[in-house]
């Protein structure tokens, strides 16, 4: 809030102009908590059905990881594909999950949830 000095996480939504021309932007504020992720995303074959953001054999994607009762994830296009399993750092610890369903998709991003895959 402009008088706070917490910071509040938030998409934009929209972005317009007020009939005096001043710029406003729609936001959604996120009440879960936020974090920074990156997902490896393995290549599996070149004719794969998902985008996969970097280069070599096992690119990186950045994301953000939003809590809650069903956590998921805010990634670029591109990156959702049904069941993908791959692992996800948040600071030092990596843990594999499985992409769940998509929930939203913009032009540029997707939301998606995801499981955590328990290791052998």
């Amino acid at each position: 809030y402009h008088d706070s000095i917490d910071w509040r996480i938030a998409t934009v939504r929209r972005v317009g102009r007020t009939p005096q021309g001043k710029l406003t932007a729609g936001l959604k504020c996120q009440p879960e908590t936020v974090a920074c992720a990156r997902l490896r995303l393995h290549q599996e074959s070149a004719a794969d059905v998902w985008i996969a953001a970097g280069v070599g054999n096992e690119p990186h994607a950045d994301a953000i990881l939003v809590g809650g009762e069903q956590p998921m994830l805010m990634v670029a296009p591109g990156t959702y594909a049904p069941a993908h399993e791959c692992p996800m750092t948040i600071d030092k610890c990596t843990q594999n999950i499985r992409f769940g369903k998509l929930i939203e998709r913009g032009v540029d991003f997707e939301c998606i949830s995801f499981s955590p895959i328990a290791p052998d």
